[in-house]
């Protein structure tokens, strides 16, 4: 019991400091599913699916993860296999998910999504199986009396995957891109210019057949400078943000817990060590 204790611990504190680099830039997933190789498949699909359903960015990387660590041993089907589960099984459970907590609803929505391209690779029969489970929970973000979180989610996963749902099933592909149009056309909803913007983009997209060469340059200056001025916004936002936990960092700087410290520097050692032995492993080859 002890030792599930210790490596759900340990699990937790890899994604935690994996979480942190995601949101400072690119990461090196390879290295962090390098630490977590021999660790029991059933606690990484537990902390993963924690991850996923309480961060709206996490899904795109824990297919990353899981991406890796099959490819390190395809025999080993444990945490692919368990993984799917998790998250059909919040599928399956939606209605009581969403009446719980819309935001661990969408973001069940984005793992369905960002894990299915990992599945085909892994296995093409398994993942026909996801196919019903993504358009209807897309469907539904935008079904039930949609807020305007709903609209925007449904709006990023088309900008991203829309080519993907395409391939996959054109009909239901149109047909969501119609439900944005009516969206956009209520006058009972009142958006926010950023989401006006990603309706836009999704339809833009759509009438170009996804082809990111063929759509005209003046809608990509267009959406590039909307897309610039939003980062502006956000970093003005975040760095007054910051200004104000610099000012609580120094109020409570004697009472820093030490523990959290040492165990962030054994990660990094645990990191730098496992990159400097691929290095020799790559030198001797």
């Amino acid at each position: 019991m002890n030792n599930i204790k210790e490596e759900e611990g340990r699990i937790k504190d890899i994604l935690n400091s994996l979480q942190l680099l995601a949101s400072e830039g690119e990461i090196p997933v390879h290295a962090f599913s390098m630490l977590m190789k021999n660790s029991n498949s059933y606690v990484i699909c537990e902390q993963l699916h924690h991850k996923w359903l309480s961060d709206a960015l996490f899904a795109e990387i824990a297919a990353k993860i899981i991406k890796h660590l099959h490819n390190m041993d395809k025999r080993d089907v444990a945490l692919s296999s368990g993984c799917l589960a998790l998250v059909i099984n919040d599928y399956k459970n939606w209605g009581n998910m969403r009446k719980k907590s819309r935001f661990m609803f969408r973001n069940s929505v984005r793992a369905l999504i960002e894990l299915y391209p990992v599945y085909v690779k892994i296995d093409n029969c398994i993942s026909q199986s996801m196919i019903l489970p993504m358009f209807h929970s897309l469907h539904l973000l935008i079904d039930l009396d949609p807020s305007e979180d709903d609209v925007i989610c449904l709006s990023e996963l088309m900008i991203k995957f829309g080519n993907l749902f395409s391939e996959i099933n054109s009909t239901e592909c149109d047909k969501l891109v119609i439900k944005l149009r009516k969206i956009l056309c209520r006058d009972d909803l009142c958006f926010t210019k950023k989401c006006k913007y990603m309706i836009l983009q999704v339809m833009d997209f759509w009438t170009y057949s996804w082809d990111k060469n063929v759509i005209p340059d003046c809608l990509i200056e267009f959406y590039d400078e909307i897309e610039s001025n939003n980062n502006n916004n956000n970093n003005n936002n975040n760095n007054n943000n910051n200004n104000k936990e610099k000012v609580k960092e120094k109020k409570n700087e004697e009472i820093k817990d030490g523990n959290c410290k040492e165990k962030e520097v054994i990660l990094e050692n645990e990191i730098v060590e496992l990159l400097l032995n691929n290095d020799n492993q790559e030198t001797e080859l």
